[in-house]
């Protein structure tokens, strides 16, 4: 067994882009529009859902605020990098620019539906852009690449009664 295991690193050509796009990101984040019809495209692919267009252009949303719709807390992985961190939070964030992203849910966002977030774009251990959901009053450090492990530390176990709520 890796002694040092990474996130996961294997990505669909569409990963790639996103890890591109990522990394012009600045703080907030990065994603393809739509020319055409104005969609935003997530997850990242090469034609537009809506209008099937292929007449795309990369966006940045500086302030990428919106609103927690879903949450789940994930008790294991396959992935060892993951495996050693459960439990581990991911959501469902409805931007207020439009598109829905999945993200990971930094440390201090309240996980409960209908709370405001902040997206960001973050690099993980393993050189990839993922997305991370915080508090939208935390100070978000410029200046520098900011690494998810800056910002998600592994959740607590839920009680049986968190679990029911």
């Amino acid at each position: 067994m890796n002694e040092d295991p990474l996130p996961p690193i294997a990505r669909s050509p569409f990963g790639e882009i996103f890890d591109a796009m990522g990394r012009s990101a600045n703080g907030g984040i990065v994603l393809p529009r739509c020319g055409d019809c104005g969609a935003w495209i997530y997850p990242v692919q090469n034609f537009c859902r809506r209008c099937l267009g292929e007449n795309l252009h990369e966006e940045r949303i500086a302030e990428a605020l919106g609103t927690l719709v879903s949450w789940t807390r994930l008790q294991t992985s396959l992935e060892p990098w993951f495996r050693d961190r459960m439990p581990w939070d991911i959501g469902l964030v409805r931007l207020d620019a439009g598109p829905n992203v999945i993200a990971h849910l930094g440390e201090g966002l309240e996980r409960r539906i209908g709370e405001r977030a902040r997206v960001v774009t973050v690099k993980d251990a393993a050189d990839r852009c993922v997305f991370v959901a915080l508090d939208p009053s935390r100070d978000v450090p410029g200046g520098r690449t900011l690494m998810l492990e800056d910002f998600v530390v592994a959740a607590s176990p839920m009680t049986r009664d968190e679990a029911a709520d």
